[in-house]
């Protein structure tokens, strides 16, 4: 639906073969979330805790993906923050999937990498340039540590709960 707006509003077309890699991402983001979720949920038993923190979460998410800020304009700090979470990863994995062929057709590769670069489009870690598949690499392996944290939190949790 949103390939369709930005056709007919902007006049942006986005290439048909970004679809199915932004499936992917739009995937591996989706489990990545959800265990980030287990593992701030886990812990809480009330729901009034619960509805607070999920206004927290909320009001944040749009930070730590860099929607409403954009990453190159975040200190270094903050941006370290941002790359702690899958989520911005995904984020970014998507704006280069939609973003390319504007960026190859209408710029000069100088304005291209800073744009790159400011709207967090390419990550760079200890020197690492994480575009492609690097991302989903990255995304994967995070997915994997917060599986561990989620079945050893569950774990500690549960042990807690049955001494009670």
């Amino acid at each position: 639906m949103m390939g369709m707006y930005f056709t007919i509003v902007d006049k942006v077309t986005i290439p048909s073969s970004a679809y199915l890699p932004a499936v992917g991402y739009l995937l591996l983001g989706a489990v990545a979330a959800t265990l980030v979720n287990a593992l701030i949920i886990l812990p809480i038993r009330s729901e009034v805790t619960c509805s607070r923190i999920e206004a927290i979460i909320g009001a944040g998410a749009g930070f730590i993906v860099a929607t409403y800020m954009p990453l190159g304009a975040l200190s270094s700090h903050i941006q370290a923050l941002v790359k702690i979470f899958p989520s911005s990863y995904e984020a970014a994995a998507l704006r280069g999937l939609f973003l390319q062929a504007t960026f190859d057709a209408h710029l000069s590769s100088a304005v291209r990498n800073h744009l790159q670069t400011y709207l967090g489009v390419h990550f760079a870690t200890h020197g690492y340039d994480l575009s492609g598949i690097r991302l989903a690499i990255t995304m994967v392996g995070m997915i994997g540590v917060a599986v561990i944290l989620v079945v050893v939190s569950s774990y500690i949790i549960g042990k807690r709960d049955l001494r009670r």
